[in-house]
């Protein structure tokens, strides 16, 4: 209840605020009217009545002499009046006799209509005017002019008439009303074609057209304020739920790169372990195996020795053979059981070469199994050094990460509190609406409707109503903007007049390029997004353009300029001139 009351509260305040800046504006545009129409006034009596009754008196001076002379001499009365009559009373014009004290006639006298000059009737007054003198015979030359249009005096003339004077003629301005007078015939009838009234008219609905216009401009301009203040208050909120997300994506990441490094300090143990198991079996079998390859080679030099001997004997049981093939008789048989011991002999000498190859076989055996021991060690060293490198990488890409996200962190809570638009997002917003008003202009728009990576909130996007839409970020860095290395990869820095060199942040990528084009890349990406509810245009064939706003005062290093055909970089001087120029390439 409390809440609803202060809310009432706040509707009445804002109420007389608004009624106190009408009566405030009302005010100022009605005494500014008032001066204009007082100018009017003044302007239409002393320059353009005045100027037009100075000609009509120019030219009547030329003829309406003559014109009167002659019909007072004719004596037609009816005539008189008729030319006199011939100026609709617009201005006063009175014969008289040749004194000038007796009139004779005066223009309008049969009217009923009230006549403006009618003080000039007293001869008196009468002679405070201009007059030409009417003769018999009429006279050719004008007798008096005005020089100019804005000439207050008449000047004579050179030019002599002759003749009887027999009347005058006198010439009567009509006297200049009072503003006051002015307006209350403009409020009797303000729709009257007369000139001045309809400058009134004119002037008066000027001025309140104005104070409409004033009105309608401050309500729109509280009504995008609060549209602002609803899109900060809700991508406060987002940035709050991004930097909850991110801190606990981080907390996991630091807690898997402890249980990395804790996995680390094991294998280490391990390796540690087998180095020792290695360093043991090879001082263990370190004798064993010169035992193991002594008797290995001195088994080979029997079973050499033996082979040499068993040839021996095989050369002897040929020798033999042929000598008994030879002989006969008792020699035949000695030399038959020299034969047989031979053979006998060398069937040992075979037998016990078996017995050398049957025993340099497992000799070799267990030299290789020592070796093959050792070996598997030295593997199981090889592939957990693999795992604590593997392990070690995965460390740093995990610090390499927890720092990306402590950098994101930061950057969500700068912007924290900071979206109303910046004075130079005001700059950028009052150029796009100025300039092109028939556009639509999205503040801080959400292009990630999937949500895949967060929420990507742009600073404007034009849209137009030919399926055509710039993204337009605004970077309030001032100074020489260039990039580190190339321009699409590398992260770009401010050059200050200090020679300072700032990094110039983004939110998504390394550099302003990759953020731009990301939100460029979103909006092609999600064929459903629907951006401008005014134009109602959909982005499946829509052309995006990106382009990177700085101050006027920055100067854009070639090392950025020319990046993409769809991207631009230039300072807020060329942001309607770029437009316009991819309007015309779309």
């Amino acid at each position: 209840m409390i809440i609803t009351l202060i809310r009432r509260m706040m509707s009445i305040t804002r109420r007389k605020e608004a009624l106190v800046r009408l009566s405030i504006i009302t005010s100022v545009f009605t005494g500014i009217g008032s001066i204009i129409a007082s100018n009017i006034h003044e302007d239409y009596w002393n320059k353009t009545i005045f100027r037009v009754q100075t000609v009509d008196f120019n030219m009547l001076s030329h003829t309406l002499p003559t014109k009167l002379s002659y019909v007072i001499i004719k004596q037609n009365q009816e005539e008189i009046q008729r030319t006199l009559d011939s100026n609709y009373s617009l201005f006063g014009l009175i014969v008289t006799d040749a004194t000038g004290k007796n009139i004779i006639s005066y223009s309008g006298k049969n009217s009923s209509r009230p006549i403006s000059w009618k003080a000039a009737l007293n001869p008196e007054e009468l002679k405070n005017h201009p007059y030409d003198v009417l003769l018999d015979p009429p006279p050719i030359f004008p007798q008096g002019v005005y020089a100019n249009p804005r000439a207050t005096e008449r000047t004579a003339t050179k030019f002599i008439n002759k003749g009887r004077i027999i009347g005058r003629v006198y010439y009567i301005r009509i006297p200049k009303r009072t503003f006051k007078d002015d307006i209350i015939k403009w409020i009797n009838n303000p729709f009257s074609t007369s000139g001045w009234i309809e400058s009134y008219t004119v002037t008066i609905i000027a001025i309140v057209v104005t104070i409409i216009l004033i009105t309608l401009e401050h309500t729109l301009a509280r009504e995008r304020e609060q549209q602002l203040q609803e899109n900060n208050r809700r991508l406060q909120i987002d940035l709050a739920e991004k930097i909850k997300g991110r801190e606990l994506q981080q907390a996991q990441i630091d807690s898997q790169r402890s249980q990395f490094e804790q996995e680390v300090k094991h294998l280490h143990n391990e390796i540690g372990i087998l180095n020792q198991s290695i360093a043991q079996l090879q001082s263990q079998s370190q004798n064993k195996l010169l035992e193991l390859q002594n008797k290995l080679k001195d088994t080979q030099f029997q079973s050499q020795q033996n082979l040499n001997q068993q040839q021996e004997y095989e050369d002897r049981i040929q020798l033999l053979t042929r000598q008994l093939i030879e002989q006969k008789g008792n020699q035949s048989e000695e030399l038959r059981q020299q034969i047989n011991q031979a053979e006998s002999e060398l069937r040992s000498l075979r037998l016990r070469e078996e017995n050398y190859q049957q025993l340099v076989s497992n000799l070799q055996q267990q030299i290789s199994q020592k070796d093959d021991q050792e070996q598997e060690l030295q593997n199981q060293v090889i592939n957990l050094q693999n795992s604590v490198d593997k392990y070690q990488k995965q460390i740093e890409e995990s610090k390499s990460e927890s720092e990306r996200l402590t950098m994101i962190i930061e950057q969500y809570k700068e912007e924290v509190n900071k979206h109303d638009l910046n004075s130079f997002e005001q700059k950028i917003y009052k150029v796009l609406s100025n300039n092109f008003p028939n556009y639509t202009i999205e503040i801080q728009f959400d292009v990630e409707m999937a949500n895949k990576e967060g929420s990507k909130f742009t600073d404007f996007i034009l849209v137009t109503n030919r399926k055509f839409c710039v993204v337009i970020e605004a970077k309030s860095y001032t100074g020489i903007i260039k990039s580190t290395g190339t321009d699409r990869n590398s992260k770009w820095i401010c050059e200050t007049k200090e020679g300072k060199e700032v990094e110039i942040l983004s939110s998504w990528g390394d550099n302003p390029y990759q953020q731009v084009k990301t939100y460029c890349d979103a909006i092609r990406r999600n064929r459903n997004l629907k951006i401008s509810k005014r134009h109602k245009v959909f982005m499946k064939d829509t052309k995006v353009y990106g382009i990177i706003v700085f101050p006027s005062d920055s100067r854009i290093d070639r090392t950025v300029l020319d990046i993409d055909l769809y991207y631009r970089v230039i300072t807020i001087s060329d942001l309607v001139a770029t437009i316009n120029q991819l309007t015309r390439l779309s």
